[in-house]
């Protein structure tokens, strides 16, 4: 599992190099303009899309029929596409963590938004998964884009709702919603257990798909 893990992340390291220089501009600018949400945001959409991107790699390159004249059994080759994702998890709470509790001195407020919009990411990223190892990469993209636009719907259908009820007022809406979504860490919660209860069913899902899959 190792050398597979290592594997994922020497495939991706051209593109690492890209993505800390997109990181950085954006911190900057996060900087500039007082909102650490900037990094949070670029690294939510690295979450989703660099497993999207290692199965890219592996179709391009004829990867999975090499791997499986090795003693290396499909499931393992299944696990190492969740660690990826987990790893890149671990990645994005260190480096948005940092970042915001650095520019707004609360680490607790850091930690929970970061927890929370890692977690929603992370989501996205293992339901989008199977839909890969079925169907290729470039339709799990699409996966993550429709996924993507019902998350940003169902929020904006939300934030409205609550500014029809009077709240808000002149409050910006990451403080509306940290107030009146984010209360007592309930949502953190259920984001976290529908997380974890998602990855169990994509990774078996996942290979079950890849067991039956012909190269």
């Amino acid at each position: 599992m190792k050398g597979l893990l290592r594997k994922e992340l020497l495939a991706l390291k051209s593109t690492f190099s890209i993505l800390v220089i997109f990181v950085l501009v954006y911190a900057i600018i996060g900087v500039v303009g007082d909102n650490s949400s900037m990094v949070s945001g670029v690294l939510a959409v690295i979450l989703m899309m660099l497993p999207a991107n290692s199965i890219s790699y592996d179709e391009f390159y004829h990867w999975d029929k090499y791997a499986l004249t090795m003693p290396i059994s499909r499931q393992k080759i299944v696990q190492s596409k969740y660690l990826l994702c987990f790893l890149l998890f671990g990645l994005f709470l260190v480096v948005g963590v940092t970042f915001s509790g650095l520019l707004d001195g609360n680490w607790a407020d850091a930690l929970f938004t970061n927890l929370l919009v890692a977690a929603m990411s992370l989501l996205m990223s293992v339901i989008a998964l199977p839909c890969m190892f079925k169907w290729g990469a470039q339709r799990g993209r699409l996966v993550i884009v429709m996924l993507c636009g019902v998350a940003g719907s169902w929020m904006a259908i939300v934030i409205i709702s609550l500014k029809a009820r009077g709240f808000g007022g002149d409050m910006r809406v990451g403080e509306m919603m940290q107030g009146i979504l984010l209360s007592d860490g309930i949502l953190l919660g259920v984001a976290l257990i529908v997380t974890a209860i998602a990855t169990i069913i994509s990774y078996r899902i996942s290979c079950n798909i890849y067991s039956k899959k012909q190269f």
